[in-house]
């Protein structure tokens, strides 16, 4: 799921694991900090991905897909 303009990302990275604590997120930013990320990782994310990396998105996506068999 992909949502946008619905509010920062920790607030929706928090709504989806209240709504479903078994929800993989990720996180794709352009906001790499590392307080940042802590505090993502923190609170249940699954992936930080740093939308300037296209090696970091491109082996998230690979791992994503080879675990689901897609």
């Amino acid at each position: 799921m992909c949502i946008r303009d619905s509010g920062s990302g920790i607030d929706l990275l928090q709504k989806f694991k209240k709504e479903d604590p078994g929800a993989e997120v990720i996180i794709f930013t352009n906001y790499p900090t590392s307080e940042f990320k802590e505090k993502c990782m923190q609170l249940g994310a699954d992936q930080f991905i740093d939308k300037s990396n296209l090696t970091g998105l491109i082996n998230t996506v690979y791992k994503y897909s080879f675990k689901h068999n897609v």
